[in-house]
């Protein structure tokens, strides 16, 4: 019974982890969004540097939307790959609750 508590256990916090995890992604895809959003009132005449370390490199705005729905595109992958795992989190947590509902219902010896 021990070992079926503690593999519960170590599942729900394992899903736990995911879900900061994807709560973080959603963060960085929502300010993303928000930086495309801002983007599209540009004009190409506005100066836009990307900080590389202690130096600013100019950039177009070409090249910086370009980079924003590059980095989107990599989130939303990310994201879709954590919703799998929790998917297969979720069906692992339910198989090892069973388990240890069926051992808490044996008549005790």
């Amino acid at each position: 019974m021990d070992n079926v508590q503690k593999k519960f256990e170590q599942l729900q916090q394992e899903y736990i982890q995911l879900q900061q995890s994807r709560a973080k992604l959603i963060d960085i895809r929502y300010e993303n969004e928000l930086v495309k959003k801002d983007l599209t009132t540009m004009n190409g005449d506005q100066k836009l540097f990307k900080i590389n370390g202690p130096t600013l490199l100019p950039k177009s705005l070409e090249e910086v939307q370009q980079a924003v729905e590059d980095k989107l595109i990599f989130v939303n992958k990310q994201i879709e790959a954590l919703d799998k795992q929790m998917s297969e989190k979720e069906k692992q947590i339910i198989d090892v609750n069973k388990q240890r509902l069926s051992l808490q219902q044996q008549p005790k010896k």
